[in-house]
């Protein structure tokens, strides 16, 4: 698609380097509790030291080197507080996975709600997601790159942070733009694909110097090329 000659494409290495507003970290994430009203995360206390010291080992040494005990020790804490809160160093590593990803979620859907069209708001959103991945070692280095097993609890949550794209497609596009579920898969494939290369493998990147590239690979198949170079630029000139 990027290969494809044409003057839409030719603008993106233009709107790659061009910044759009969002204010994607207006309010803590408010997640769901047992009576359906949400509640802030915990930024403080046990838990959140806990989860916080889980991160940082995995983001250094790997999921693999994960421990009750050095999960604790990091925490400064002892090792039967962490009992009680969490039966071992995997659940303790999933909770703070799962935590980052709903966070990076609602960030994205914050960011596209204050899109002026609809093709925009996926722009804002897909800058604002990966302003989320790239600020977040643990989400860099572990969610787009740790081997977990089949249908493990993990491997859930990182199909559904990627999956994140083809939901935002689907939900809220107008009916008559609304993609097949095959073009919203093979778009959200084709946008992971190019963002996990430049950020796992190629030199460390700032979001604006993909956000206009990935959002054209989503948006281009839907609405045609020439309509969402428009709606990225219309974004970024507020």
């Amino acid at each position: 698609m990027l290969s494809y000659p044409g003057a839409s494409a030719d603008e993106l290495a233009y709107l790659d380097l061009q910044l759009v507003w969002r204010d994607t970290r207006l309010q803590p994430l408010i997640s769901p509790s047992s009576s359906g009203e949400g509640e802030a995360w915990p930024r403080t206390g046990d838990r959140a030291l806990l989860l916080a010291s889980v991160a940082e080992i995995a983001t250094a040494n790997g999921y693999n080197t994960l421990t009750a005990t050095n999960v604790s020790r990091g925490a400064g804490l002892p090792r039967a507080i962490f009992k009680s809160l969490f039966s071992d160093a995997e659940e303790c590593f999933v909770a703070a996975m799962e935590q980052r990803a709903e966070e990076a979620i609602a960030q994205a859907a914050r960011a596209q709600a204050a899109g002026r069209t609809w093709p925009g708001g996926m722009y804002r959103a897909i800058s604002a997601l990966c302003d989320q991945l790239i600020g977040d070692p643990l989400l860099t280095s572990v969610c787009l790159a740790e081997t977990f097993e089949p249908d493990s609890t993990g491997s859930r949550s990182r199909a559904r942070l990627i999956g994140v794209v083809a939901e935002l497609l689907n939900d809220s596009a107008p009916i008559l733009e609304r993609p097949s579920a095959l073009s919203a898969e093979a778009s959200t494939g084709a946008v992971w694909s190019l963002f996990h290369h430049h950020l796992i493998r190629a030199l460390p990147l700032s979001s604006p110097q993909i956000a206009a590239t990935l959002a054209f690979m989503a948006l281009a198949p839907v609405i045609g090329a020439p309509a969402t170079v428009a709606a990225i630029a219309a974004e970024q000139s507020e």
